[in-house]
């Protein structure tokens, strides 16, 4: 099972649930959906497997996330290389 998170800083009380799917595809169409076009919001996936701490609390394994900035760098780098006078 897989559940999928956004969050807009590093402290867990910032993750907000968005789903829980079955199928690794689903889960990452929404983790994109859920931050696309938005800065300063990251998504986090995780993973349960049915393993229980001695709390009884599902123990989850994040297997996916993106960077807070993921958008902005990926722009800056376009920019970069295509007006570097390098690449040119």
């Amino acid at each position: 099972m897989f559940q999928v998170y956004t969050s807009t800083d590093k402290s867990e009380l910032s993750k907000n649930l968005i789903g829980e799917f079955k199928d690794w595809d689903e889960a990452m169409d929404c983790a994109e959906q859920a931050i696309e076009g938005k800065t300063g919001i990251r998504y986090i996936v995780e993973e349960t497997n049915g393993i229980v701490n001695s709390y009884g609390e599902l123990i989850a394994s994040v297997v996916a996330e993106s960077d807070f900035n993921s958008h902005f760098f990926n722009k800056f780098c376009i920019a970069f290389i295509v007006f570097s006078p390098v690449f040119q």
